[in-house]
């Protein structure tokens, strides 16, 4: 089964700076890698002494960790590197992937912000994907894209990799009429532009929220924009030389 974008989703990506609603997975196939996770998830629990006391945990500094194999096989999947090639191209790389678990009750979210601070044709190829594993909906947390907001350029906008949170002055910039809420089942996936204003909000049902980013980029990408030296080859080839390719990726969940 190939999963590659229609025309019309393409066109949308690059107009609006997202595609979502995807099929990744199967209903069953989610089921089964939430419960993949979270039975390693409860071991490393286990290994706390029961309780969680870190929000981040940094599997990619054991090299043994079950973690590493079950997102590997995530990164990897064919269907999510299918929808990737449509944007990216055959040629792909990935420079980090994330898990991250909005529990029941969670108040936080994440203000508006971007992936990358910079602008141009350069951040067109780095793209984030998000796959739940859990359904997503503005009540458990969802993702806020501000559709078209990649092509904006905003007062007091982000300057550097280390602040990516919009100001106020920014905020206030943002059309607010393109704000959209990216709804997806289990097993549905989204790809949106680094340089596209999103945000999250809080937890508010009484089940937790689980999903997969991975940030894949194109090898043609400047080190500078990637903000990293280093990557993995997951697809076709790397004729570019800009990074050191690396069989191993960093990877975190949060929770």
């Amino acid at each position: 089964m190939t999963a590659a974008l229609s025309p019309e989703q393409t066109e949308a990506y690059w107009r609006d700076g997202y595609v979502n609603r995807l099929v990744a997975l199967s209903p069953d196939e989610a089921q089964a890698q939430l419960a993949a996770f979270e039975a390693i998830e409860a071991e490393a629990v286990a290994a706390h002494g029961g309780e969680w006391k870190q929000r981040d945990y940094r599997p990619w500094e054991h090299a043994d960790h079950p973690f590493r194999e079950w997102i590997d096989g995530l990164v990897r999947h064919p269907r999510v590197l299918d929808f990737v090639e449509s944007i990216l191209g055959p040629d792909i790389l990935i420079r980090n992937a994330d898990v991250f678990v909005k529990n029941p009750g969670i108040r936080r979210g994440i203000n508006w912000h971007v992936d990358t601070a910079e602008k141009g044709p350069d951040a067109d190829k780095l793209l984030t994907v998000w796959l739940g594993l859990t359904e997503s909906t503005d009540e458990n947390g969802g993702l806020h894209y501000a559709a078209t907001s990649h092509r904006q350029i905003m007062p007091d906008a982000p300057k550097d990799k280390f602040n990516l949170t919009l100001s106020p002055t920014a905020v206030a910039a943002l059309d607010r009429s393109q704000e959209v809420i990216n709804v997806m089942e289990a097993g549905m996936m989204s790809m949106h532009h680094f340089s596209l204003v999103h945000a999250s909000g809080p937890n508010r049902t009484p089940r937790r929220r689980v999903g997969f980013v991975g940030r894949y980029m194109a090898p043609a990408i400047r080190q500078a924009t990637a903000e990293s030296g280093v990557a993995t080859l997951l697809r076709g080839r790397d004729t570019f030389g800009h990074f050191a390719l690396k069989d191993r990726f960093p990877m975190t969940w949060t929770m």
